[in-house]
């Protein structure tokens, strides 16, 4: 016999499991978190390579936890090569990462063996020497984020996005003032598109100081990069290094809707018992009664 609460339990359970066989999320576990971490690997006592290939977020990506956590297991390490093939992430991430190697005694090298956008442009001005791939590019853009709330919320959000700013842009002179590139063109370039900022190929990125020189050659980045959300992406930068967004994956709200009503019909016509029946067989002899819809 069913009571009124295993019959809600009963439909909590079918309703979830419908909605979770109708959508693809991308979930990142702690195992994968464990994983990108990892990607800042060192090597030897006193030279390292640290790897940027994923975005940069405190939570699930690249971050300045794990990269201060492996500088500080190696102290004595006199010089760094930073590998970089992201499309950035976090900007207030990404320039506590940057500050971490800016600082850091040992001579930091960079390679962008890719891309190096947004906050991972930022990350690549912590280099002495900067090196980019023949087929690489640089992007700068002005510093945003997504938030929510009401006006004053909002406004401190961009408050704090002001703040920011000029710390970014002191990032970016240090390599590139020495071209002679102004602080006023330089916020130009992050401005432009609205905004959405300026790309830089090989060729240009020396030329105006993000960079050194051009790799004679570089390994192929192993890991396309999802580009959706950027604004003002080159077709070749999308061709070369992007994957495409996945296919839609929202939920058959059709289906989900048809399903419901199978089961609420079932459960209409389901006894009810008295008293409270709440254990697992109890759940399982509910679906079993309605011929465990959604299950495959």
């Amino acid at each position: 016999m069913l009571t009124a609460s295993t019959i809600t339990d009963g439909l909590t359970v079918l309703v979830k499991r419908t909605w979770r066989e109708s959508i693809t999320l991308p979930r990142m576990s702690r195992a994968a978190t464990s994983a990108l971490r990892a990607q800042l690997s060192l090597s030897e006592d006193t030279r390292a390579t640290i790897e940027i290939l994923d975005y940069i977020d405190p939570d699930w990506g690249c971050n300045a936890v794990a990269l201060r956590d492996e500088l500080k297991q190696h102290p004595n390490l006199e010089e760094i090569t930073v590998v970089i093939h992201s499309r950035g992430g976090n900007a207030m991430e990404g320039f506590a990462m940057y500050n971490l190697l800016v600082t850091n005694k040992a001579k930091v090298s960079v390679e962008i063996i890719g891309i190096a956008a947004s906050a991972a442009s930022v990350v690549a001005m912590a280099g002495d020497d900067i090196r980019i791939a023949p087929a690489g590019y640089l992007m700068i853009h002005n510093p945003w984020m997504f938030a929510a709330g009401d006006a004053p919320t909002l406004r401190r959000f961009a408050d704090m996005l002001d703040k920011y700013q000029p710390s970014i842009v002191k990032a970016y002179l240090r390599k590139v003032g020495k071209k002679k590139i102004t602080q006023e063109q330089l916020q130009e370039w992050m401005a432009d598109g609205g905004g959405d900022g300026t790309w830089f190929d090989a060729e240009a990125a020396v030329a105006n100081g993000f960079a050194d020189r051009i790799m004679d050659s570089a390994p192929a980045p192993q890991n396309s990069i999802r580009l959706d959300g950027l604004k003002n992406v080159p077709e070749q930068v999308l061709a070369a290094f992007g994957t495409p967004p996945p296919a839609d994956t929202a939920p058959d709200k059709e289906a989900a809707g048809a399903l419901l009503e199978e089961v609420i019909a079932a459960l209409k016509t389901a006894p009810v018992a008295e008293e409270p029946v709440t254990s697992q067989a109890d759940l399982e002899a509910i679906l079993a009664a309605i011929g465990n819809p959604g299950e495959t």
